[in-house]
């Protein structure tokens, strides 16, 4: 089994939300991450977002010392299409994809 999450762990947040990636500016992408820290009750510097292509796939990065209790917080808030749109400001078309990253022990 993987190790388990360690304090650096980051949380990953997988959304298809509609629009093209060019919608998604400097501006766009610092709301968003904002919006997606406030959801998992961390600062927005600890989210970070990579816009690509798929309608849009916005894929957070959330850095967090609890990363348990985080995926459990952004899981419960985004657990529905409509509610992860209301959180995010943005038109979710699929239930985000929400999970634990593991990082591997440094040497």
């Amino acid at each position: 089994p993987p190790p388990p999450p360690s304090a650096s762990s980051p949380v990953s947040v997988q959304i298809i939300v509609s629009g093209d990636p060019s919608d998604y500016d400097a501006s766009k992408k610092a709301a968003v991450e904002c919006a997606m820290a406030k959801v998992a009750k961390v600062e927005c510097g600890a989210v970070t977002v990579t816009v690509t292509a798929a309608s849009v796939l916005l894929d957070f990065i959330i850095i967090t010392s609890d990363p348990a209790a985080t995926k459990a917080t952004v899981t419960t808030a985004l657990a529905t299409t409509a509610g992860a749109s209301t959180a995010l400001d943005v038109t979710v078309e699929k239930v985000p994809t929400v999970a634990v990253r593991f990082c591997p022990p440094n040497p």
